[in-house]
C-alpha cells in the first residue's frame, strides 16, 4: 500500500510571502504526480501550515517574523493547481504534525507498521516542513517505507534543500527523483516541449473578383496553474522521464486540448536563460497546420479553456505605435531609425459569446539580418495577456508558416496566407 503525503503547498509558500522561484517549478510536477497517483487509486494527505492573527507572538513569529499561512487569508490556500478533491487535509500549527501518524494509521489500518506500506512526501520546504514530517513518520512508523520524491521538493535555498536530502538519507529515508545529493560538474536544465497548432480558413473578399484569402488561427489555452494562471499559452508541458520531447509533445497536446490526430514538426529550441520564472527550463517547439473542421478542441488536464485565436502578424514602427505600445527607452527606437531592427506587432483575436472580442497582443524586436531569424534573435519589447515567451515562440512559428517552411507538403497554400 502506498500514501502520498504532500506537504504544505500553499499559496504564501510558492508565490507569496515566502514564495521562492524553486517551489513555483514543483507545482506542476507535484500537479501531475496528483492526477497520476489517483489514477492507481492511491491515498493523498495534505498538510497546511496553519496560524491566526497572533503569529509575530508566538516563538516562530519571533525568528521569522514574515506573517505567511494565516487562516482565512489566500495565502493559506493550497494552490488550486492540485486537486484536493476526496482527499485529507490536516492542519497544523507547526513544522511537523502530531496529528499526521494517526490519519495514516487510520489509512493504511493494520498495514501502518509494516513493510508493505510506503509513505512517500513531497512539498515546502524540505529544509524544514518536509525532513520534519518525515522524521516523525519514520519515528512512528519504523517498519515503513518513509520516501521522499526530491525532484517534487523544494528547500528554502538550493543548498539546505541538498543538506535536507542527505540528513534524510542518513536516517534511511528513500530519497529519489531529479536532483543528487552532491554537486554536479554541470547543472541539468528542464526540457518541456511546447506546440503552435495553426488552423487555416477561406475567407471570402468583398468582391467575387478577387480571390480568397486564406486566414489562420491558432490554439492557445487559459492556464490553470501558476506561475501565469490566468493567461493564455501555446499548449505543453515537461518531458517526463522515458520519453522523448516528439512523445511528450504529442501526450501534452492531448491532455490539454483533446487533440490527437495532426503531424507535428520541429520548430526550433527556445532556451533562454530567464525564458521560465520556475528556473532554467528549454523548450523544444514544434507546430502543425491543420484545418480547423477537423479538430475538435476541448480544454483538460491544468488547462482551464481552450480557444481559436485569429492571428495577425505585422511589420510596424516606432512612428506608428501609440503612447501605450512604444518600449521603455530610447536605444529601440534608435536601432530601428539605424535599420538595425524590425519591429512586429502580433494580434490574437477571439471571439466570445455575448462579451467583446478578446484580444492578446505582443510587440517584438528582430534583428534585420535578411534572413529566417533563430529563436535567440527575437526579443519581446512587451506582451499582454500571453505567458511565458509564446509570443516569440508564436511569431517565429508564423514566420516559417507565411515562408512555406514545415515541410508538410502545404508550401503553396501558406504563401497566400494574409
Amino acid at each position: 500500500m502506498k500514501i502520498l503525503v504532500v506537504i504544505d503547498m500553499q499559496k504564501d509558500f510558492i508565490d507569496g510571502s515566502l514564495g521562492t522561484k524553486e517551489a513555483l517549478a514543483i507545482v506542476e510536477p507535484i500537479a501531475e504526480k496528483i492526477r497520476d497517483y489517483k489514477k492507481q487509486g492511491i491515498k493523498i494527505i495534505f498538510t497546511r501550515d496553519t496560524h491566526t492573527r497572533n503569529y509575530p507572538e508566538t516563538q516562530e513569529g519571533k525568528n521569522l517574523p514574515v506573517e505567511h499561512c494565516i487562516e482565512g487569508t489566500p495565502g493559506f490556500e493550497i494552490d488550486g493547481a492540485l486537486d484536493t478533491d476526496d482527499s485529507v487535509i490536516v492542519n497544523k500549527n507547526t513544522f511537523g504534525s502530531a496529528d499526521l501518524p494517526e490519519v495514516i494509521r487510520k489509512t493504511a489500518g493494520e498495514l501502518s507498521n509494516t513493510g508493505e506500506l510506503e509513505i512517500e512526501l513531497c512539498g515546502l520546504c524540505t529544509d524544514i516542513c518536509v525532513i520534519s514530517n518525515a522524521m516523525i513518520l519514520k519515528a512512528f512508523f519504523p517498519e515503513a517505507v518513509i520516501s521522499v520524491d526530491a525532484g517534487c521538493c523544494a528547500g528554502v535555498t538550493p543548498e539546505s534543500h541538498v543538506n535536507a536530502l542527505n540528513a534524510m538519507k542518513m536516517c534511511q529515508i528513500k530519497i529519489y527523483g531529479n536532483t543528487l545529493c552532491k554537486k554536479k560538474k554541470y547543472d541539468c536544465p528542464s526540457v518541456a516541449a511546447d506546440m503552435v497548432v495553426f488552423s487555416v480558413r477561406d475567407t471570402r473578399p468583398e468582391s467575387y473578383r478577387e480571390p480568397e484569402i486564406k486566414k489562420f488561427s491558432v490554439l492557445l489555452i487559459r492556464r490553470g496553474a501558476n506561475p501565469y494562471m490566468g493567461c493564455w499559452a501555446i499548449p505543453g508541458g515537461f518531458v517526463e522521464k522515458n520519453e522523448t520531447v516528439e512523445q511528450a509533445a504529442y501526450r501534452e497536446l492531448k491532455e490539454e486540448t483533446g487533440i490527437e490526430n495532426v503531424t507535428l514538426r520541429q520548430l526550433q529550441v527556445f532556451s533562454q536563460p530567464d525564458r521560465d520564472k520556475r528556473g532554467w527550463v528549454m523548450s523544444s517547439a514544434f507546430m502543425a497546420l491543420a484545418e480547423s473542421e477537423q479538430l475538435h478542441v476541448v480544454s483538460g488536464d491544468d488547462a482551464a479553456d481552450a480557444k481559436w485565436f485569429e492571428t495577425e502578424l505585422t511589420e510596424t514602427g516606432i512612428e506608428e505605435l501609440d503612447d501605450q505600445e512604444e518600449p521603455d527607452g530610447k536605444t529601440v527606437g534608435k536601432e530601428w531609425e539605424k535599420g538595425k531592427i524590425r519591429l512586429y506587432k502580433l494580434n490574437l483575436t477571439a471571439e466570445q459569446e455575448n462579451e467583446e472580442e478578446q484580444v492578446l497582443t505582443a510587440l517584438l524586436q528582430i534583428e534585420n539580418n535578411g534572413y529566417m531569424p533563430g529563436a535567440g534573435e527575437i526579443k519581446i519589447l512587451w506582451s499582454r495577456g500571453l505567458a511565458f515567451d509564446h509570443a516569440a515562440i508564436i511569431t517565429l512559428a508564423v514566420m516559417r508558416l507565411k515562408e512555406g517552411l514545415t515541410g508538410s507538403g502545404t508550401e503553396a497554400g501558406v504563401r497566400e496566407i494574409k
